[in-house]
């Protein structure tokens, strides 16, 4: 098995293609947090419930300053079938090599169904703003992973810290609405009524 990144470490370079055959590169992302996230194989039912929680929640990691790039051994073109089948809006790269997903320490033995086995190991990453490894989780489960990704980065407290904000932008100290204010905050509340409609659709198919 390959080793394992430690909090601390120098996050290994990569440039891999992406579902267009367009190279994407760590190096283009220096300066913001990257979640880097590695999972088996494209089309299949836990990778997209993943990859599709990571689309309705690309919004709000982006507020917080992270980018998210999803890599797998695919090559582009199931990568590109992956995406439009599922409307994702997630980078995906493909490392067919495998030399990326050893050099995260995301390729080596695990068990499936009570058998030991040799494929990728579904792993997520955190790569701070310098290049450095913030947190590294493996053996991760697809469902409910990134809301825990959110706990544990403390976003969800972001979040609801802009909420109260909102609310005190928006009412007096009485609580009443200021109404000059309240009309461009409807039009907002319609689109984001809108974007969990379309993510509703998507977790019911």
């Amino acid at each position: 098995m390959s080793e394992r990144l430690q909090p601390g470490d120098t996050a290994p370079a990569f440039t891999l293609p992406d579902a267009d055959g367009n190279e994407v590169s760590l190096a283009d992302h220096k300066g913001r947090k990257v979640i880097v996230y590695f999972y088996p194989a494209a089309l299949t039912p836990g990778c997209t419930k993943q990859a599709c929680d990571f689309t309705d929640n690309l919004d709000v990691l982006a507020a917080a300053g992270y980018d998210v790039i999803g890599v797998s051994p695919d090559k582009p073109e199931k990568l590109a079938k992956f995406r439009e089948k599922e409307n994702l809006k997630v980078t995906l790269v493909g490392d067919p090599s495998k030399e990326i997903l050893e050099a995260y320490g995301a390729f080596g033995e695990k068990k499936l169904y009570g058998k030991v086995v040799t494929g990728v190991i579904r792993s997520t990453v955190v790569v701070d703003e310098d290049g450095k490894v913030e947190h590294a989780f493996y053996n991760v489960k697809a469902t409910g992973h990134v809301a825990k990704i959110l706990r544990d980065l403390s976003i969800e407290v972001a979040v609801n810290r802009v909420v109260s904000d909102v609310k005190a932008r928006f009412t007096h100290e009485d609580g009443a609405p200021r109404l000059e204010r309240v009309v461009p905050a409807a039009l907002v509340a319609v689109a984001v009524i809108g974007l969990l409609a379309a993510s509703s659709r998507r977790r019911g198919r």
